[in-house]
């Protein structure tokens, strides 16, 4: 049986953007890419309730994500800018170190739900009954694959 790496979706509903700078390359090689951070709700467990945007601010608990050059220029034509507040819809890969409590959380874009209140529904993936001229994204194949081919692990 051949191995598969799954991705989780992960809908971030209701987050701000905090900023969006040029990522650190792993490698001369590696496409050029912007990070933008999120300030999102997040979950306190042990007193089983949500922490606020604010305080999520305030600890500098942020969700991070990188978006290719081409992707982000599309998301500034769409309006986002820092503070806007967004729906997104990213894929994440939980990780932890065995042995340790080094564990989190990679994210990778996948899509634009809302931007400031306004329905968006932009993807880097083909969604069901779409077709390739749609909105120009191309089809799945040469759309998600060169978007999704390249994220660090």
């Amino acid at each position: 049986m051949a191995n598969v790496k799954h991705l989780d979706i992960v809908r971030i509903d209701g987050c701000e953007v905090i900023d969006a700078c040029r990522a650190e390359k792993k490698s001369e090689n590696s496409a050029d890419k912007i990070q933008i951070t999120l300030a999102a709700r997040r979950w306190i467990a042990s007193k089983d309730k949500l922490m606020s945007i604010e305080h999520v601010k305030f600890f500098e608990f942020y969700t991070k994500f990188k978006v290719t050059l081409p992707v982000w220029e599309r998301l500034k034509l769409l309006g986002l800018r820092k503070g806007s507040i967004c729906d997104f819809e990213l894929a994440s890969d939980g990780w932890t170190q065995q042995g340790s409590n080094n564990s989190g959380s990679w994210y990778q874009f996948l899509g634009l739900r809302k931007l400031d209140g306004r329905d968006v529904n932009y993807f880097i993936y083909q969604q069901p009954g779409q077709t390739d001229d749609d909105d120009g994204l191309g089809s799945w194949e040469t759309q998600a694959d060169s978007e999704l081919a390249g994220v660090d692990t």
